[in-house]
């Protein structure tokens, strides 16, 4: 039933996805310090988020936007320093954001910064099955939207990734091929975390996280 419930919710996704333009940044950001976080500090213990913790992988969500509904971003973390990152600004016209290239991480192993052509990098700290959205100083933000500032970590799932699906039924209303061959279908590709759907008359993709 869970199996069933992931499909569904990202046959939805397939069926609403939009973009946006590059136009919306986050709404009004407040800082608070945090000591713990200061790159010119050291664990003492040794450890660290970049030593102790599995941060390599695809993390998603959907942050705030000042002038469209949210930001859905997907944040590629590669083990030798690279990265890939797209961002659709929801309920907007533009296309989607894509950027690849290098992360630094702090001295005190916490969070990183991904290298930007702008010269401003985004910062995020590293947890656990998780990124969480740092404001341009690299210090956390507060307020009523702090807990909106995270992106999760994608979970492999082999029993439902890397199969073709059949689709017999979307949002509750039954699907019926429309010519002969041309039966609807879901691949969950687990390598590039993307969700293929195939049907007349091409083939649509989509990020997905389960």
């Amino acid at each position: 039933m869970n199996d069933v419930r992931k499909l569904g919710a990202l046959l939805c996704l397939l069926a609403g996805c939009g973009a946006c333009g590059p136009t919306g940044d986050a709404p009004g950001i407040t800082a608070a310090p945090d000591p713990a976080d200061d790159a010119t500090q050291t664990p003492v213990d040794g450890h660290s988020s970049r030593d102790s913790l599995d941060w390599s992988g695809v993390y998603s969500g959907v942050t705030p936007c000042a002038d469209c509904p949210g930001i859905r971003t997907t944040l590629t973390l590669h083990g030798d320093g690279s990265f890939e990152r797209t961002r659709f600004y929801l309920e907007r016209s533009a296309a989607p954001q894509r950027q690849a290239g290098q992360f630094l991480w702090n001295a005190s192993g916490s969070a990183i910064t991904l290298q930007e052509p702008e010269g401003h990098g985004q910062h995020y700290k590293v947890a656990e099955n998780a990124l969480i959205h740092l404001d341009r100083a690299g210090k956390p933000i507060t307020g009523e939207l702090a807990g909106r500032y995270v992106l999760s970590k994608h979970h492999r799932d082999p029993a439902i990734e890397g199969r073709r699906w059949t689709l017999v039924e979307l949002q509750g209303r039954p699907l019926e091929a429309d010519a002969p061959g041309s039966t609807p279908s879901l691949l969950l590709d687990p390598e590039q975390s993307l969700a293929a759907e195939s049907c007349e008359p091409g083939l649509h993709t989509a990020n997905h996280s389960l």
